[in-house]
């Protein structure tokens, strides 16, 4: 092979090398260019996510003038990665704060459900009271009407033997011609009394004859005839 040949093989081969290298640098800045956009885009949502108020906090108008030269006119890329992690630390926070709450919560709900049973019980324990006091009440009234009937009975049964007991006490303490009057007394009643008794068993025993008598008088006379 002549020189020259062998001249226009290496340019060839050099050339085949250079497309080859275009093509894999443009296949690699087509890849880079790709993950630029993509996470452009993906700033981009961050930015929109992020409320405005945060966006607008005296931090974010610092680091947005820092990235920006001290042009505090739109948030850089670094600006807004800055306060989207500002914002999801402070919504970390104010959902481990819910949390406790939630915690709190549920630990408040049990304590009312234990309170409530010990509510429940008390009022079933003070119906229970309230029936044995009632239950004792209407004993208590139901013994003392007893009590007082049994006392009236009791005076009733006593106030008989009083009177004979009140006479014999006056008769041991009076002189002996009061007693002796008194039994005087009580001697002449009793005659009168046997007295009484005599006459009027003699008033119904005539009563009783006077009837035969005269059925007798009565046969007596038709006899005679």
């Amino acid at each position: 092979m002549s020189w020259a040949s062998r001249a226009t093989v290496g340019i060839n081969q050099h050339y085949q090398r250079q497309q080859r290298d275009d093509r894999r640098r443009a296949n690699h800045n087509e890849i880079e260019r790709r993950r630029r956009d993509k996470i452009n885009n993906w700033i981009h949502e961050l930015n929109k996510i992020i409320p405005a108020e945060h966006m607008n906090s005296p931090s974010s108008e610092t680091q947005n003038k820092q990235n920006n030269g001290g042009q505090g006119e739109n948030l850089s890329k670094g600006g807004i990665l800055a306060k989207a992690c500002e914002y999801i630390t402070r919504l970390k926070d104010t959902s481990d704060k819910l949390t406790e709450c939630l915690a709190e919560k549920d630990q408040i709900l049990l304590e009312n459900l234990q309170l409530k049973e010990s509510i429940n019980q008390l009022l079933a324990e003070n119906k229970r009271l309230q029936t044995q006091l009632q239950f004792a009440l209407e004993t208590n009234v139901k013994l003392e009407s007893e009590h007082q009937q049994q006392q009236q009975q009791q005076q009733q049964d006593s106030a008989e033997p009083i009177q004979p007991l009140a006479e014999l006490l006056l008769q041991q303490h009076q002189p002996h011609h009061l007693q002796q009057d008194h039994h005087h007394l009580h001697h002449q009643k009793q005659q009168q009394q046997q007295q009484q008794h005599h006459h009027l068993h003699h008033t119904s025993s005539q009563q009783k004859s006077a009837p035969q008598q005269s059925t007798i008088i009565s046969q007596s006379q038709s006899c005679s005839t």
